[in-house]
């Protein structure tokens, strides 16, 4: 398997020569590997940082950060609004960098 792609691996999965109790670990695996994603994103902002992300539809959105729990940044839009936005699609916005 030294040259095994993503589509080997998916295809594979998919087959049906896979059991269930294997499937249901790599799926579990998965979603660990995204929790700690997010969890150490969300620890390096802070209340007060200038960031933008993209909305729902592409559109720029800037703001100051007033919240940060384990998994959800809350953000304060400049245009007015408050947004619930995953630390994971987060950008410093005023060339600050984040702790």
């Amino acid at each position: 398997m030294a040259n095994t792609t993503v589509n080997d691996v998916l295809d594979f999965i998919t087959s049906g020569r896979m059991s269930d109790a294997d499937r249901a670990r790599i799926c579990r695996t998965l979603n660990e590997v995204a929790q700690t994603k997010t969890r150490l994103a969300a620890a390096r902002w802070y209340p007060g940082a200038s960031v933008e992300f993209n909305g729902k539809y592409g559109e720029l959105i800037k703001g100051r950060i007033t919240k940060v729990n384990r998994t959800t940044v809350f953000v304060a839009a400049e245009g007015g609004g408050r947004w619930r936005v995953s630390p994971t699609l987060l950008r410093a916005s005023d060339g600050v960098t984040h702790a």
